[in-house]
């Protein structure tokens, strides 16, 4: 609700701009024009689906990264005093509610028109009685803690952008210095020496790491935990780019490839 946060005054869009969000209410209300799909695959997919309290990514981090990109998050109530870093969303303005129906017209018909809304509106205090906290292992619950198929039957449930799901739960080998193609043959041969030390230290500590098959990171995945190997792959189209497009399976395991 309007008295609780909206989807890009939080971290939500830490991947995007790489700090956190100075966005005023009508900023992040209309977000999803400025950002397009972005703002669907966060927020429309997935974090306005997360009926839920678990922790999530701060970034899309490699492995490892210990500084906020790497960290996890959540949204808490004011009442809670150890944020571990985190801060406290605060208050913001209203705007004209004409706001809404300009919204639907073309930018350069709609950004004269705001403009002059703005002139005729009294801006209203519109209180926040929420923050965002670092998480960590163990007292809270993290996404990252969670076995692959949890997380990726997760997103299925909530008709989520896949892909994008699975980079807010692990972090990951980077492309495009890595990619499925530059380790696939030591992971089939089940030759630890041949991989990047990250993603050895991941099966060492059989933590879930992704890795992209583009070098874009936008197509298919491969998440690796432990021995485990699971395929994700990317059909989005013109039908959409939720779960019936990211179909997922269990792969052959390390060594076994």
């Amino acid at each position: 609700s309007l008295q609780r946060a909206v989807c890009g005054e939080g971290l939500e869009f830490f991947f995007v701009m790489q700090k956190p969000s100075t966005m005023s209410l009508a900023e992040a209300t209309f977000s999803r024009l400025a950002l397009g799909f972005t703002h669907y695959e966060a927020c429309t997919s997935y974090f306005m689906k997360m009926d839920n309290n678990y922790c999530v990514n701060v970034g899309m981090s490699e492995y490892g990264t210990t500084t906020l990109a790497g960290q996890t998050w959540c949204y808490v109530s004011n009442e809670c005093r150890d944020l571990r870093g985190g801060d406290r969303i605060p208050d913001k303005e209203s705007f004209p509610e004409v706001f809404w129906p300009l919204s639907r017209l073309p930018t350069i018909i709609r950004r004269p028109l705001i403009r002059i809304a703005g002139y005729f509106h009294t801006p209203q205090p519109v209180p926040r009685n929420i923050s965002w906290k670092l998480c960590d292992k163990g007292p809270d619950r993290r996404l990252r803690d969670m076995l692959p198929l949890e997380v990726l039957e997760m997103a299925e449930s909530m008709d989520s952008v896949v892909g994008f799901v699975t980079k807010m739960a692990y972090q990951r080998l980077l492309p495009p210095e890595h990619t499925w193609d530059t380790v696939k043959q030591a992971v089939a041969a089940g030759d630890t020496a041949q991989m990047p030390k990250l993603l050895r230290d991941a099966i060492a500590a059989k933590e879930p790491i992704v890795v992209d098959l583009d070098p874009e990171g936008h197509l298919g995945q491969r998440i690796i935990h432990g021995a485990e190997v699971y395929e994700l792959e990317q059909h989005c189209g013109p039908e959409g780019c939720g779960a019936k497009q990211w179909p997922f399976r269990r792969g052959n395991d390390v060594g076994e490839l």
